[in-house]
């Protein structure tokens, strides 16, 4: 399913115009974007949180180089489904 599918589907079941059902999603999607790369923490009761995590640097060994290489910490958005919402996707 993609963002027009979603749009649809939304459109629908809320007999709203497509062109709100947009704007409200594409919100939504960027309030999510802006506060995890705040460091903040968003949770949605009964479907899950989304965060940023802190990966630490980690040495791998390249086969193609035959060395190892250094990675660079950085930060990575995570998302974790909530107990319900895996009961229900299984």
């Amino acid at each position: 399913m993609n963002k027009t599918d979603v749009l649809n589907q939304l459109s629908q079941n809320t007999k709203l115009n497509k062109k709100i059902c947009s704007l409200v999603l594409d919100n939504f999607v960027e309030l999510i974007k802006d506060s995890v790369n705040k460091g903040n923490r968003i949770k949605l009761n009964g479907f899950g949180v989304w965060r940023a995590k802190l990966v630490s640097s980690r040495r791998l060994y390249s086969p193609n180089k035959a060395c190892y290489i250094n990675t660079k910490r950085k930060i990575v958005p995570m998302f974790k489904p909530s107990p319900q919402f895996r009961i229900r996707i299984n």
